[in-house]
């Protein structure tokens, strides 16, 4: 064969086989180039974790509240977080619950709050800012009220250390939804704060509020809930209490019979028994301090 065309072959074969090579990586860089860049990131856990861990939004639901009166609060952030609030330099811790992606509380303000008192809400965790919030007591004048010694029993508590063992454990969830209602029809005869009065002396304080209904008269829950407690106490007589979850309890006092048991989920407006001839004790105990019960009817816990 002629060398000049064996030389010639051989350079077509190798500018062949180059331009092939210079073809193949020109596509791979394009296909390369096609795919999304990717940058290094946390795992989607650790990013949630942190997020879930960060304190933010505290909320309360009022800027003035009066004594007997209850306040809820929330935030988001970390469920292993304290909060605690402050009176008269005291502070006191408030169980918190995790409710819809956020952590839920509520307290009731002393009978003995002074007027004009800020009372702080506070929220820490471990490596975290805390959260804080304020408050101020409103002036609220409590009557006067003479009672025979015979009713100072159950108005004043003297089952009081029972019911604190009964409402010690609660739901960790709401059971109630929106505004509680009265459990029954009747006159209001007293009111929650009143000051007790017996031989001119003070003899406690109104823990509850008393309805002079008719005897025979059904009885309703005042709102969703389980009951806990349903038998006589030697103060409040046929009793019945309800547990609405998240610390929020009341009691049905002083009733003729009772038609539910302890361990009975109930819903609002069913019966739980009837009247008596004495009045209808009716009381409000949020996180084991008794609150006005007739708040619950227009103002929601959350």
């Amino acid at each position: 064969m002629n060398k000049k065309l064996v030389i010639f072959i051989v350079i077509l074969f190798a500018a062949i086989l180059t331009a092939a090579a210079i073809f193949l990586s020109g596509n791979k860089k394009t296909a390369q180039s096609e795919q999304p860049a990717q940058s290094a990131q946390p795992s989607s856990g650790e990013t949630k974790d942190q997020a879930e861990e960060t304190l933010s939004n505290l909320t309360i639901s009022d800027n003035i509240a009066y004594p007997g009166d209850f306040v809820s609060f929330s935030f988001t952030g970390s469920k292993d977080a304290v909060a605690s609030i402050t009176i008269n330099g005291e502070e006191q811790k408030i169980p918190t619950y995790n409710y819809n992606n956020k952590m839920i509380g509520v307290f009731v303000l002393p009978l003995d709050a002074e007027p004009t008192t800020t009372i702080r809400v506070s929220v820490s965790a471990d490596k975290q800012n805390p959260l804080s919030a304020e408050l101020e007591v409103g002036k609220k004048d409590f009557e006067n009220i003479d009672i025979p010694p015979v009713n100072i029993i159950s108005l004043a508590g003297k089952d009081k250390t029972t019911i604190d063992g009964i409402v010690k454990s609660t739901a960790d969830v709401p059971l109630s939804a929106g505004l509680f209602a009265i459990p029954a029809s009747g006159k209001q005869l007293v009111t929650f704060g009143q000051q007790l009065i017996s031989g001119g002396k003070e003899a406690g304080r109104v823990q509850s509020m008393l309805l002079q209904t008719e005897s025979g008269e059904g009885v309703t829950a005042a709102n969703a809930g389980k009951v806990v407690f349903a038998g006589k106490l030697p103060g409040e007589g046929n009793t019945v209490i309800i547990d609405h979850g998240v610390g929020i309890f009341t009691i049905y006092g002083l009733l003729n019979n009772i038609s539910v048991k302890a361990g009975d989920k109930v819903s609002k407006y069913d019966q739980l028994g009837t009247a008596g001839k004495e009045p209808l004790q009716y009381a409000a105990v949020i996180n084991g301090v008794y609150s006005d019960p007739m708040l619950l009817n227009v103002k929601a816990l959350f």
